[in-house]
């Protein structure tokens, strides 16, 4: 036909140009920035969910531990004899809190997992450390209580052979059989700690894991202090492997609730410390919230630079 029109070959003038690879490289460097930048605020953010519900299990934990005193008119002892046979029957302080807190303690705890009942004695955050000791083939009874997430003012500031200054040390060991903790004893309830996240360690038979104790005023935390801080490691009992351990520990203590530690004290609050506000053995106002007295008692501490 001789009116039509025949269009143009080649392509069509409303085809996008393509990226070059320039600006490919360019977006993908953006995104990576963004990435970089969201990462950290993402992890904090999700580390602040874990310590909002580690602080919810302390202070349900607090409570129960002061329904247990308002019942017995003491506080639970840390073991209630240790001239028990270790054959699953001795009482611990975690299962002396059951019928107060509507949940059973677990004996996998210090291995960071438990069955669904028992979620208020593990800490969401100790679980995701990254390499926890799990002694499957030596299981022990009593050695599973004592290893744990959670841990239980049992001593406060102690040296073999001396009375207990804390809330639940039967002296079954040491110094024969002494008195529960009378809650008038507490000089101070809300300047003395009752329960809270366990002091970490590494292993002894493997260096390489690490494990939290269930008792609070064991030297450990002292310790921690040291490895956080980047000091030599205090020689004492069960430390042999700590040399070796230091930076381990220093990167669990920081990688669970970002260095900080869920307190709770002997009126039933919870606080949020730092290592140094809750370890620091220098300092006399951080020894007295170890002691049922408010008084350092330093003169007892075994621990030092």
């Amino acid at each position: 036909m001789h009116g039509s029109k025949h269009l143009p070959l080649g392509p069509s003038r409303c085809s996008s140009r393509a990226f070059t690879l320039i600006e490919l490289l360019v977006v993908v460097a953006i995104i990576a920035i963004l990435a970089a930048l969201l990462l950290p605020v993402l992890s904090r953010a999700k580390e602040g969910a874990y310590t909002t519900v580690c602080r919810s299990n302390v202070h349900q934990m607090a409570i129960a531990l002061a329904n247990y005193t308002s019942d017995f008119g003491c506080y639970p002892y840390y073991q209630v004899d240790y001239s028990a046979p270790a054959a699953g029957d001795n009482s611990f302080w975690q299962e002396l809190l059951q019928p107060y807190i509507s949940a059973r303690w677990d004996q996998d705890t210090f291995k960071g997992r438990v069955n669904r009942g028992s979620k208020i004695y593990l800490c969401p955050s100790f679980e995701r450390l990254p390499r926890h000791w799990d002694f499957a083939e030596t299981y022990d009874w009593t050695l599973s209580h004592h290893y744990g997430c959670y841990g239980y003012n049992r001593w406060g500031v102690w040296k073999v052979g001396e009375p207990s200054l804390g809330l639940g040390d039967s002296g079954r060991v040491f110094v024969g059989p002494s008195p529960a903790t009378r809650e008038s004893e507490v000089a101070t309830p809300s300047l003395m700690i009752s329960i809270g996240d366990g002091p970490l360690a590494p292993t002894v038979y493997d260096p390489a894991t690490v494990y939290g104790w269930s008792d609070f005023s064991r030297y450990e935390g002292f310790n921690d202090y040291r490895a956080e801080t980047g000091q030599s490691i205090y020689a004492s009992p069960g430390m042999e492997t700590w040399p070796t351990g230091r930076e381990l520990v220093a990167r669990s203590i920081k990688r669970r609730h970002l260095g900080k530690w869920n307190i709770a004290y002997c009126d039933g609050h919870v606080q949020t410390h730092t290592t140094k506000e809750i370890f620091d053995y220098t300092d006399d106002e951080v020894l007295k919230l170890h002691n049922k007295d408010h008084l350092p008692h330093r003169e007892i501490l075994q621990i030092g630079p």
